[in-house]
């Protein structure tokens, strides 16, 4: 059974979910299996496909993602004041499936020690870890439901003690193909089963929403750049499309009704970021971290309230024969003031938009531990291979001069033995932003928004707490949760 399309923009719908990418697309599948009515995706981007690591070789598919010039299918709706955060590779992959394409299937709770009150609402911490609806938690039913796509439990995989550092197997929602490329879980994978029950239009831009008397009434749409709008009435909408899309749009209704004094939404951040790799010699190096290097394995360690970062490492070998050793630290920015999305009103429907990030004193201080703890992760391997180990140089937060997207491509031309290349990422490279929408300050525990009836929100511009992990399952958490929300 094909996903299901319709080629006419409808006139009306029940419920409209604004944006095809994981947490919309999830959505969609969720409220599928309900009693609910009429549901209808608008999806900005072509249907072109699937994961890019099922579609593409493995350098490409890394190239697409990291040089964004090479997908057609990136695009950046927005001015950043702050450059080169929310630049650079900073934005959205206009596309049906959006994100899910691309990334690499991480499935890790949000840290304990940030979904935690008052950032978090007790009701949500509780659904989400311990019982939802008198049964499991949600994360347990995602976790399951990923289990069944996958086709059975994740092995365990092994573990390396490097140090005092005690690495385990990354969980993936992953499958392994059988030219040895992988596919990481996408709803686009379950669209089969809404059939019948959910419309989906592609090309579909979503320029803003109408309200009359505190309530959703409609959203004008834009068809394959027609140079018309056109209106679907409905008596819901959820924003689905991003957190910088969705806080345009919600910006742009709440201002217009009057609910929002000024045209801006604070809370924005991404994820800090800064990671080495170090070309070793295996000759030198302990058999178990060869053996590893060969099997490509991909480890992690969770880091505790004080570092608020995980720190990963992907173990593998380069064309010279060197064992790679890539490590990250990702970690979390907290939500403030110092993160903003404005928009300004315009004569055309959609506002122009503008980001504004900055680092605060507690993000500094992050910044600083991750440093520190990376050079104590390459003290440890330097040990084990019999070296000496010393402090890595970074490059300025702000402004770096070596980033992700310009050190990785150049990883198979390290010689065994040479130093350690260090790289940093800017906000808004690691493509978790969260935080305008969350729940407390603009969301009550519905994902409803305060002040606009039937205004919902899906994914991390809902979170009031970021935490380290990568936001994918509890996105699919939550929109469990919205999809019996809007059930009733």
């Amino acid at each position: 059974m094909g996903r299901m399309r319709t080629s006419v923009l409808p006139d009306i719908a029940d419920i409209v979910i604004v944006g095809g990418g994981m947490a919309g697309l999830q959505l969609a599948v969720e409220l599928a299996g309900t009693q609910i009515g009429d549901v209808l995706v608008l999806e900005a981007g072509p249907d072109s496909g699937g994961h890019v690591n099922a579609a593409h070789d493995p350098d490409l598919a890394l190239r697409m993602w990291l040089e964004v010039g090479l997908d057609p299918h990136h695009w950046r709706p927005w001015h950043s004041a702050s450059a080169p955060h929310f630049e650079t590779m900073a934005g959205l992959r206009r596309r049906l499936g959006g994100r899910s394409l691309y990334w690499h299937g991480v499935v890790l709770p949000l840290d304990s020690w940030a979904l935690t009150e008052p950032w978090w609402p007790a009701a949500i911490i509780d659904d989400l870890t311990v019982s939802w609806a008198g049964g499991d938690s949600l994360y347990q039913r995602v976790l399951d439901d990923l289990d069944e796509w996958r086709g059975g439990v994740q092995e365990r995989g092994p573990e390396l003690r490097v140090g005092g550092y005690r690495l385990s197997t990354v969980p993936q929602a992953v499958r392994k193909l059988p030219n040895g490329r992988f596919a990481a879980y996408s709803p686009l994978d379950r669209l089969a089963e809404t059939s019948g029950r959910v419309r989906l239009v592609t090309g579909a831009e979503v320029l803003d929403i109408q309200t009359a008397g505190g309530s959703v009434r409609g959203v004008r749409v834009v068809v394959d750049g027609e140079a018309t709008a056109r209106t679907v009435q409905c008596g819901t909408v959820v924003l689905a499309g991003g957190t910088i899309e969705s806080s345009r749009l919600a910006i742009q209704a709440l201002h217009s009704a009057g609910v929002l004094e000024e045209g801006r939404l604070d809370g924005l951040s991404d994820k800090i970021v800064h990671g080495f790799i170090a070309p070793l010699d295996a000759a030198t190096v302990p058999p178990e971290v060869v053996r590893l290097a060969d099997e490509e394995t991909f480890l992690y360690t969770q880091g505790d309230e004080t570092l608020r970062s995980n720190l990963f490492v992907r173990l593998g070998r380069n064309a010279a024969g060197a064992v790679l050793v890539d490590v990250w630290a990702m970690g979390e920015q907290l939500a403030g003031e110092h993160g903003t999305v404005e928009c300004k009103p315009g004569a055309g429907l959609r506002w122009e938009t503008t980001v504004r990030a900055e680092c605060s004193a507690t993000d500094r201080e992050s910044i600083a531990r991750q440093r520190d703890e990376l050079t104590a992760v390459w003290s440890a391997f330097a040990k084990e291979s019999g070296l000496a180990g010393s402090a890595l140089k970074f490059p300025e937060f702000d402004q770096p001069e070596r980033t992700l997207e310009n050190v990785l491509p150049r990883v198979d031309a390290l010689s065994p033995g040479e130093a350690p290349v260090t790289w940093s990422g800017p906000l808004g490279s690691e493509y978790h932003e969260s935080g305008t929408l969350a729940f407390g300050r603009m969301l009550n525990e519905r994902h409803e928004v305060r002040g606009m009836r039937n205004l919902y929100v899906a994914g991390p511009a809902t979170y009031p707490r970021p935490g380290a992990a990568n936001p994918s399952l509890t996105n699919l958490a939550l929109t469990k949760r919205l999809s019996a929300v809007l059930a009733g």
